[in-house]
Order: structure tokens, then sequence, then C-alpha cells
């Protein structure tokens, strides 16, 4: 019934002393700054140099390049339609005539010329 009347426990009454210490400590002290006025040498010392800025936006560009080529290197690539170097230790289930890169020993590849170029010159009759 009387919840509100009950003592806070020890970890949340260090923690209410503690702010309230701070909190007196910044009202004895007051402010930080002695000057409110700022001068033109503070001013310019906030703003970067030209060169800094150009610098600064190389960096930017060489990291954006640097990520966008590292998510490319580590995205999955299909084993049969890569553009890059082909898998070599993996054959596909079902080896087409025109799949000569897949075709392992000489006369198997002159085997599958031979078929194709018959297709192609029965086409032309």
């Amino acid at each position: 019934m009387n919840r509100g009347k009950q003592p806070l426990s020890k970890t949340m009454g260090k923690k209410v002393q503690k702010d309230v210490k701070k909190t007196i400590r910044e009202i004895r002290n007051g402010p930080k700054s002695t000057s409110e006025k700022e001068t033109l040498s503070s001013i310019l010392k906030k703003q970067p140099s030209k060169k800094a800025t150009i610098e600064k936006h190389h960096l930017d560009s060489l990291e954006r390049s640097m990520q966008r080529k590292k998510a490319k290197a580590s995205t999955k690539q299909s084993k049969r339609s890569s553009p890059r170097d082909a898998i070599v230790n993996s054959e596909p289930d079902h080896i087409h005539a025109e799949g000569t890169r897949w075709i392992k020993t000489l006369s198997k590849q002159q085997k599958a010329t031979r078929i194709i170029s018959t297709k192609h010159s029965s086409k032309l009759k």
C-alpha cells in the first residue's frame, strides 16, 4: 500500500547522492568558459584549411572504393555464370557439346567440335 514510503535500495541511494553532489559542484564552479566573446583566431581554428578538406575528400573516396571492392569480393558467385576465373575442381551435372571448358581430354574436345560443326553444316544446307 505505502510503496512510496519504502526506503531506496543501496545502489539507487548511491546514484541519487552522486547526482546531487555533481549538481552542487556544477553550481559552485559556474560555467567553465571565462569569456563569452569568440576571437577571430578561435573561429578560424575551428574551420579546417582548404588542403585538409581536400585530403579528407580524397580519403573518403578511397574508403568508399575500398568498401565497394571488399563487398564485390565477398559476394557469392555462381559456379556456371561467373565472369571471373572458372572453378577448377567442379564439373556441371550435364556437359553440353558447346561446353568445352569442362571437357578434360583433347579427344573429347575434338569430338565435341566435330559434332558442333556437323550440326552447323546441316543447318546451312
